[in-house]
């Protein structure tokens, strides 16, 4: 039986949507991760929560985590199909356990390895477009209550956004990565053009920048305060700068371009569940 009144249901149900509204004015992937596991697991009422995260090797590992027990479980791994959080990735499907000693997937190590007693699951996976990119996991509802539809239903909202604005996070990050690796190679070009300043225009930017981090300015005015650092007064020298400037517009275009072709609206609608009116993701048998 359920132990969400309807009027605490649809209140945390407004909750987690106001919340995600927010997800998308949140520019570092890390603050958006524990932002996303701290919603999560005080919404629904968890004791501690996580989001792991594919790697290259598609390992899920540990990206952040909330609860009592936290840092230990961030250096662990898991592989694809192990436990619950794998079977999850690995099937697409939502995971609700309210007696893991009696579900076979459940693997007993990482509470050996933390010293955290689970007694209860959910899990739901993170997907984008038809690709699942990790898995949202919150683990013991308070109070020894199960975990219910109704929370079950709670998270697939959350997580469906979450996984949008994970990748355009991601996505983010790689072009403020590009674009600094621009920065520097321009740097590099004048410190070789301009022999007798050699090293100075290297200097100027990373004074800048550990000026503008000491003042705790946030990365954009950062990353302006290392363009404005390379102002030169040799005509040559920007000429050179204006070139590669150009180059860099044009490839910047072209990531603009292939970040809007990605926007999608993560996963695919499935059958409507009749008590909330959601959507939940098709899945894969």
């Amino acid at each position: 039986m359920s132990t969400n009144t309807p009027f605490t249901y649809h209140h945390n149900l407004k909750t987690v949507l106001d919340v995600t509204k927010a997800f998308r004015s949140i520019i570092h992937l890390d603050v958006l991760l524990e932002t996303i596991v701290r919603t999560a697991a005080e919404t629904v009422g968890a004791e501690a929560g996580s989001i792991l995260l594919n790697d290259e090797d598609q390992k899920l590992r540990f990206r952040t985590a909330f609860g009592t027990k936290a840092s230990a479980v961030k250096p662990l791994v898991v592989d694809t199909g192990e436990g619950i959080a794998g079977w999850t990735a690995a099937s697409g499907r939502p995971a609700v356990v309210n007696d893991v000693r009696a579900d076979p997937r459940f693997d007993a190590r990482f509470d050996e390895a933390t010293g955290f007693v689970t007694h209860s699951v959910l899990c739901v996976p993170l997907q984008f477009e038809d690709r699942v990119i990790g898995v949202l996991e919150l683990v013991n509802k308070r109070g020894g209550t199960p975990f219910d539809e109704q929370d079950l239903n709670l998270l697939f909202n959350l997580a469906d956004q979450a996984a949008i604005s994970i990748e355009h996070t991601r996505l983010q990050d790689a072009q403020n990565n590009y674009f600094t690796h621009v920065i520097e190679l321009l740097i590099g070009v004048m410190d070789t053009h301009v022999s007798v300043k050699k090293g100075h225009a290297r200097r100027v930017a990373k004074y800048s920048n550990l000026l503008g981090r000491g003042l705790g300015l946030t990365e954009i005015t950062i990353d302006g305060i290392l363009a404005g650092s390379m102002s030169v007064s040799d005509a040559t020298a920007v000429t050179l700068i204006m070139r590669f400037a150009t180059l860099w517009f044009a490839v910047l275009l072209g990531w603009i371009i292939l970040g809007l072709s990605r926007r999608g609206t993560g996963a695919s609608p499935g059958p409507e569940n009749t008590l909330t009116g959601y959507r939940e993701p098709q899945h894969r048998e």
